[in-house]
Parts: structure tokens; sequence; C-alpha cells
């Protein structure tokens, strides 16, 4: 099992709304990408664990984290204060700003590639 997929769908899933089916269907659709054993992700689904420390992440991976985070936020409509302060502590976690989060939201809605916005955030931040 690979322990950094496992904790990315970890936090998709405190991200969630129980009842948001889209946002039910991104984490299916992250965990059948990385191929992450459904049995698991039912289960990871009942028992969320807490949220670890995002820090000995490859800077691939931070990106791969963030970015899922923000398509997250796009597919809930996030806009409710506490939830935005939320996603900008995990962003800051991951050792970003909290505009990154912002950016990386702007480049997918204008449905930029994803290598495009992995060289811009890095070329900003």
């Amino acid at each position: 099992m690979d322990i950094v997929t496992r904790q990315q769908i970890n936090i998709l899933i405190h991200l969630a709304d129980n009842g948001a089916s889209r946002q039910q269907d991104m984490i299916e659709r992250v965990a059948v990408e990385s191929d992450f054993p459904l049995e698991q992700l039912q289960q990871l689904k009942k028992y969320p664990e807490p949220i670890g420390s995002l820090g000995a992440l490859s800077t691939n991976q931070k990106f791969e984290y963030l970015y899922s985070m923000v398509e997250m936020m796009i597919v809930g409509q996030v806009e409710v204060q506490k939830d935005v302060l939320f996603y900008e502590q995990l962003a800051l976690d991951l050792g970003f700003s909290k505009r990154a989060i912002g950016l990386i939201k702007e480049e997918i809605q204008h449905a930029s590639n994803k290598a495009i916005i992995k060289s811009k955030l890095h070329a900003a931040f």
C-alpha cells in the first residue's frame, strides 16, 4: 500500500462534505487513478485518520496534494471562510503560500495543463 496516496485520499475525505456526490466522485477518481484499493477507500471513508505531518513529502507529492485539494475546493464550491482557512492552512503545511491556492484555482478554471500549472506555481513561489 502506498502511504502517500493513502494520506492524500485521507485529506480529500476530510475536505469533502459527506453528502456531496461530486466530491465523493472526485475522491473515487483519485483512488482509481492511483490504483488505491476500493475496499481500503471505503474503510478510510468510514474511519478517516488524523492528518499527519506533510513535511516529508517530495516537491512533486506536495504539488499533487495541493492540486487535488484545489480541485476539491472547486468541485465543492468552497467559499465559507472557515473552510477556506482550512485549505490555506494545509497549503502552508505543504510549504506553499496561501496565494498558491488562488493561482491553481484560476489556472484550473482556465483549463490550463497540469504541467503548466506546476511550472507557474514553482516560478511564482
